[in-house]
């Protein structure tokens, strides 16, 4: 869940006449992956993978664990697409507190983050993680992670749907909050394509993380 430190800072600032714009990337991200529409082109995308079978940067024994996953969403591909959006509905309704049927949902939006996952073995996004294929504790290894569109699961991702929305506000000031390791992938590559987007935008990163790694 979000801290309420967000919208209260937000609120503090709209009070003395700031425009502020907050978003909850977390939801909108997992709302876009967890949709039929873009499951489907995952699967698009690995009908063409598996004709490249061998991928830089992947030990044999990666390679072959990556073959796996790739035949496993192709056989349970187009039922993780099918039954998303329902997925999706029963979390959002009263039925979700009843057991088979929230079990049920969890365990679809789960496959469906797996299914999503795997253009980017071994990197993996999950319900309450995402497990990187870069350490996420060391600089050159975070700098390494956000170029790397082969593993990184956010950096195309963000380039095509949330940049365009903040090249067309141009705010002076983007801030971003990390709560926990498992965001450090995807807020340094938010960070990283604004940069590159040369625009006259200042990126400041906070959050509890950020208030616990800042020494280091």
């Amino acid at each position: 869940m979000p801290h309420l430190a967000l919208p209260a800072l937000t609120a503090y600032l709209r009070e003395n006449g700031v425009e502020v714009t907050q978003r909850d990337l977390n939801v909108e991200v997992f709302d876009q992956v967890l949709s039929s529409r873009h499951l489907r082109t995952v699967l698009r995308q690995l009908r063409k993978k598996e004709k490249r079978i061998v991928l830089k940067g992947l030990s044999p024994a990666l390679q072959q664990s990556n073959l796996g996953a790739i035949a496993w969403a192709k056989r349970e591909g187009r039922r993780i697409a099918a039954d998303i959006e329902q997925a999706k509905a029963t979390v959002h309704s009263k039925r979700f507190f009843d057991a088979a049927p929230g079990r049920d949902a969890l365990l679809t939006l789960a496959d469906g983050l797996m299914l999503a996952s795997v253009p980017f073995y071994p990197s993996e996004f999950r319900i309450v993680s995402y497990q990187s294929a870069y350490p996420v504790d060391a600089s050159q290894a975070i700098r390494a992670s956000v170029q790397d569109a082969q593993f990184n699961f956010f950096r195309n991702l963000f380039q095509t749907t949330i940049m365009p929305q903040i090249r067309r506000e141009e705010p002076d000031v983007v801030g971003i909050s990390l709560t926990s390791a498992d965001q450090v992938v995807a807020a340094f590559t938010l960070a990283s394509l604004i940069k590159e987007a040369d625009m006259a935008t200042h990126v400041t990163l906070g959050g509890k993380l950020i208030t616990g790694w800042r020494e280091l």
